[in-house]
């Protein structure tokens, strides 16, 4: 039996050692601390966001809803991300075997068709 100087602290292993270095190498990445507080103005904040997103097409800001246009190209685009999930889910769907997976790929199928 060993003592306990003979042990290994859980501190000095290889793997705390690896997990330790990959958290400092991820504390150089920001994160949501940048999200404003209540206390500041998240109205003001979302407007801005919503004049980014929708520029010219935003109309106004009602109680924190944005009201505007939505442009063809955005309708086109939906549209075309429709077609393409639906002929992907499809084929999935053919190639499966009947299982859980295949039931939600219907279901999903079905939803877009639906839409």
């Amino acid at each position: 039996m060993k003592t306990t100087e003979d042990k290994i602290s859980t501190f000095d292993t290889p793997q705390y050692k690896r997990v330790m270095a990959a958290c400092k190498e991820r504390d150089k990445f920001p994160t949501q601390a940048w999200i404003p507080d209540e206390e500041e103005n998240p109205e003001e904040f979302m407007e801005d966001v919503y004049k980014k997103e929708l520029g010219a097409d935003l109309e106004t800001v009602d109680n924190g809803v944005a009201i505007g246009l939505v442009s063809e190209e955005i309708i086109k685009s939906k549209a075309k991300t429709k077609i393409l999930l639906l002929e992907t889910y499809t084929k999935m769907y053919e190639s499966m075997k009947n299982s859980a997976d295949k039931k939600r790929i219907g279901k999903l199928i079905e939803e877009l068709k639906n839409e």
